[in-house]
């Protein structure tokens, strides 16, 4: 049964098909649906094994040492404002925010708590991964039945689109918090510069563990539909040498290595991107 737009329930228009999983080659073929209304884009159908998608993924594995081109950029990434803009996406804009408890929804290594715990913050991870850091909570959100009201912040990095209820896991996110608590997601733009630039081989395409995919507009309905009032939504492109470099690698030969190191010219055409991209994600704030 074919699945239709996860807000206004239209069937949708197809903007891919025969779609694989060219990153970590789960066995399947997809189609990528959009709705025009709504403005967001969905898998159908969905996977029938996600846990068989995710077998080899990148958060299981330590990344490969920075090369020399690698190092040089990172030197002088220091001396531009764009520096500034990726610290603070690593801290989901939470950086003029006074420290309190704080939970990451799909915590992956842990990295990024660390961050958090550097600053004074309280801080506790979820993920449903079984190889999670010691001392995360395991298993879907809305399973583990966590405290209402317990959190002065939830930040979610990359993960609303990889689950099937985006709207449920939201409201989840909004039952936990605090009143004034700050809710914080970023997520691959699908209006982006690098999705008009690669089309089919845009590396945040991922099919088959990207479930949805958002523009600003259609994230910042979701968070209205889960129940958040005052939400806002902007676009950084402070990442988007790695969009880049996973893209063209897919472009060349129609699979991407996130472990192996970049090559001279992928590496030079990548800084070269970073400077005409400025929207390659989307960053939602909204509080409760």
């Amino acid at each position: 049964m074919p699945l239709n737009c996860p807000l206004c329930h239209a069937p949708g228009d197809v903007l891919y098909r025969d779609l694989r999983d060219r990153l970590f080659h789960a066995p399947g073929q997809w189609t990528l649906k959009h709705c025009r209304a709504c403005a967001i884009a969905w898998l159908d159908p969905m996977p029938d094994d996600l846990a068989r998608a995710y077998e080899n993924y990148y958060t299981h594995h330590e990344s490969p040492a920075p090369s020399g081109l690698q190092r040089v950029y990172r030197r002088l990434l220091r001396l531009t404002p764009l520096y500034r803009e990726r610290e603070r996406l690593n801290l989901m804009f939470l950086d003029n925010v006074p420290p309190g408890r704080l939970l990451e929804v799909g915590c992956g290594s842990g990295q990024r708590l660390a961050a958090f715990r550097a600053r004074g913050w309280q801080t506790e991870g979820q993920e449903i991964d079984s190889r999670a850091p010691e001392g995360v909570h395991i298993g879907p959100l809305h399973e583990l039945a966590l405290p209402e009201s317990s959190y002065d912040a939830v930040v979610m990095n990359h993960v609303i689109e990889h689950v099937p209820d985006p709207v449920a896991l939201l409201g989840e996110c909004r039952r936990l918090l605090k009143p004034g608590g700050a809710f914080v997601a970023t997520t691959p733009n699908l209006d982006s510069h690098g999705h008009r630039r690669f089309g089919e081989t845009w590396v945040a395409l991922d099919p088959p563990r990207h479930l949805h995919l958002f523009t600003p507009g259609s994230l910042k309905a979701v968070a209205g539909r889960a129940g958040f009032v005052h939400a806002e939504v902007w676009t950084t492109g402070a990442r988007a040498v790695s969009i880049a470099l996973g893209s063209l690698a897919l472009q060349r030969q129609g699979r991407y290595d996130m472990l192996a190191r970049p090559g001279l010219a992928d590496s030079l055409r990548a800084v070269l991107f970073q400077l005409r991209a400025t929207d390659e994600e989307c960053v939602l704030k909204a509080t409760k």
